[in-house]
């Protein structure tokens, strides 16, 4: 993933950017709501509120707290581009131009009049959260103010800064590769791409506008109106293996490491950073740890531009999403150390744009900005109560989390990870290419991205039983289809033969992209006899104490009397009363307490009832494989309670 940021905290329901990533999905936290009407509940987090930070500030207001010059230009169409946000070594070129050129070359296209759909309904959509928000009442903010206070002060109890967590970024990879191969691309203008799209570009044709995943011709038609002339090099996969390998092997020795993409690493200095300060603890020298963990990460790169002649620019922080965000500050070629204490953090990170946040697009960025005035990471602090009154799921913890700057200080990626453990949720493989509706050529291509996505899961030694395969049309709306397998899946062919049919089903179509996608992962099972996982045993919907019960009855039955259906354990023959109904047994010794939900509502004698009515309700009498009755005693009977 290449010059994109990494997503460490969320993947956002949006119709983002791409720039998200299934890292750490299941990071998000949840709170109960609860009805805080204590005032010392509100004093944890007063130290870290920004500057002129003020309560009643949660009320909309008309007055942006950004000045009207950081808004997008909406006269013209290069807000609707991803292409358009600037990256590292981009500082004062020529936005206008950009803009201009990126409005004539796209003018007609079927992107373009896609892009201004998805446009209409995010500024229907922000529309209608600003008229939520004005229908407030002082009630509704005080509330919401007061559970988003409890919330963060659950935060904060969180907050950890005993490890020293290191990001590295390779700087313009693919590019610096391609001019250490020849060295007289060095003082050129150079993307690693061709027309349609470039992966990324060097620094000297940032400078004219150019980025990664602009479109080529757009690129070279910037730099030629600046009067210099773009140089296309095409992508050498195999290199850029073989340099990734080089730098892995060296980071590898300073610390367990997790990379999800070639120039990219998360690194856990800790180890080593306590290592060298006990060294020199036992010398008598100086030991202060933030200088030992600056001094380290310095080596790092030093030792990796010997070794590959490449820079690597990094930074070090107490968890690895600020240490991201900081490892961009001095790029290329430098370093950032975060402030260890947290009011010096939060001072340098407060003042940041929210679009910093790993995991925060171009349309959060929108919303954020246009529907509640949050333009800089502080100001989701002062709208806590708007933000709380309307943003749902997962996205308010995020959200509220990131402000705090707290996030993960462990690696919970699959690089380093036990071989029975499973971090990543998905492994994925798509391809675009020119508008193809040829049902046997799609198939060929849906053919070659399993294969891909087979190679990866072989070489983790993983396998799934959900396929995803995802259609970009022509007309650019995107289709997901999902289905899932009773087995775990890893070769090709299969893998191939689960996703053919929702190909077929949508056929024909004519489309521009297309991608497969594996998930529902277990590791070390052999998917060739890999067991069906939908049946549910009875067990799981009893306590462990109907479960002892229904052990030591069955132990003190004779093997004649008691038969097994499924996993339930039933006698041929139940006395029944005038009504016809099976008499209930009480279990034998002390019934189990019923549940806090029942315990007004139930005696001890109406349990075992209510129990039935559980059994009859559950989803497990609903389940694929029905009780089968034995020697002729009807569905009732299958069915025994302790």
């Amino acid at each position: 993933m290449l010059d994109s940021n990494e997503d460490y905290e969320q993947n956002w329901n949006d119709d983002d950017d791409g720039e998200m990533d299934d890292e750490e999905r299941d990071e998000n936290a949840h709170f109960d709501e609860t009805d805080l009407n204590n005032e010392d509940d509100h004093l944890v987090l007063s130290q870290y509120y920004p500057a002129g930070y003020n309560e009643d500030s949660d009320t909309q207001s008309d007055e942006p707290c950004q000045p009207e010059a950081e808004a997008k230009d909406k006269s013209t169409t290069a807000h609707l581009y991803v292409f358009t946000a600037e990256k590292g070594g981009m500082k004062g070129f020529d936005k206008k131009l950009q803009q201009n050129v990126i409005e004539e070359l796209s003018k007609g296209s079927k992107h373009l009049h896609h892009a201004k759909i998805m446009d209409e309904r995010l500024t229907k959509r922000v529309e209608t959260i600003k008229h939520d928000i004005a229908m407030l009442t002082d009630v509704q903010i005080r509330t919401a103010r007061n559970k988003s206070e409890a919330m963060l002060n659950e935060l904060e109890l969180t907050r950890k800064t005993e490890r020293w967590c290191c990001v590295i970024d390779m700087d313009m990879f693919f590019a610096a590769v391609a001019i250490k191969d020849n060295p007289s691309l060095e003082n050129i203008p150079v993307a690693v791409g061709g027309n349609s799209m470039i992966s990324t570009a060097n620094y000297v044709a940032r400078k004219y506008g150019v980025r990664s995943a602009m479109p080529g011709f757009i690129a070279k038609e910037l730099c030629k109106r600046q009067g210099v002339t773009l140089t296309f090099v095409p992508h050498s996969t195999q290199r850029y293996k073989e340099e990734a390998k080089t730098v892995r092997d060296i980071i590898s020795k300073y610390g367990p490491y997790s990379s999800m993409s070639l120039d990219e690493a998360k690194i856990d200095l800790t180890d080593i950073v306590r290592s060298r300060q006990a060294s020199l603890l036992s010398q008598g020298h100086n030991a202060d740890e933030t200088h030992i963990a600056e001094t380290v990460l310095s080596d790092l790169r030093e030792e990796v531009y010997s070794a590959t002649s490449l820079t690597v620019s990094g930074s070090v922080a107490s968890n690895f999403m600020l240490a991201k965000i900081g490892a961009d500050v001095n790029k290329p070629n430098g370093q950032f150390m975060v402030p260890r204490r947290t009011e010096d953090m939060l001072e340098w990170f407060h003042e940041l744009p929210v679009r910093k946040i790993p995991g925060v697009g171009k349309v959060k960025e929108r919303v954020l900005k246009e529907a509640y005035n949050v333009y800089l990471i502080k100001d989701i602090l002062a709208k806590k109560a708007l933000l709380h009154a309307n943003e749902d799921g997962s996205s308010l913890p995020f959200l509220m989390r990131s402000a705090l700057g707290i996030a993960r200080d462990t690696l919970t990626d699959y690089t380093n990870a036990p071989k029975d453990s499973i971090s990543r949720q998905s492994v994925g493989a798509e391809r675009t290419f020119r508008d193809q509706s040829d049902q046997g050529e799609l198939q060929k291509i849906l053919m070659k991205l399993c294969e891909k996505v087979s190679e990866v899961l072989k070489r983790k030694d993983m396998q799934g039983r959900a396929v995803i395969v995802k259609l970009k049309r022509t007309d650019f709306k995107v289709l997901s289809k999902l289905t899932n397998s009773h087995s775990y899946l890893q070769s090709a062919e299969d893998i191939y033969n689960l996703a053919k049919p929702l190909l077929d089903k949508e056929c024909p179509i004519s489309c521009r992209l297309m991608g497969v996608k594996v998930q529902k992962f277990k590791r070390g099972v052999s998917y060739k006899v890999a067991k069906d996982i939908t049946q549910k045993r009875l067990t799981s919907f009893m306590t462990k104490s109907e479960v002892e019960g229904e052990k030591r009855k069955t132990s003190t039955d004779s093997d004649d009397d008691v038969r097994v259906v499924g996993h339930c354990t039933k006698r041929p023959h139940t006395p029944r009363e005038s009504t016809g109904k099976p008499v209930l047994k009480a279990p034998p010794g002390p019934a189990p307490a019923p549940s806090s939900k029942r315990r007004k509502e139930n005696t001890r004698e109406q349990a075992p009832q209510a129990r039935l009515n559980f059994f009859k309700n559950s989803s497990f009498s609903k389940a694929s494989t029905p009780l089968t009755p034995v020697n002729g005693t009807s569905k009732e009977d299958a069915i025994e309670l302790e």
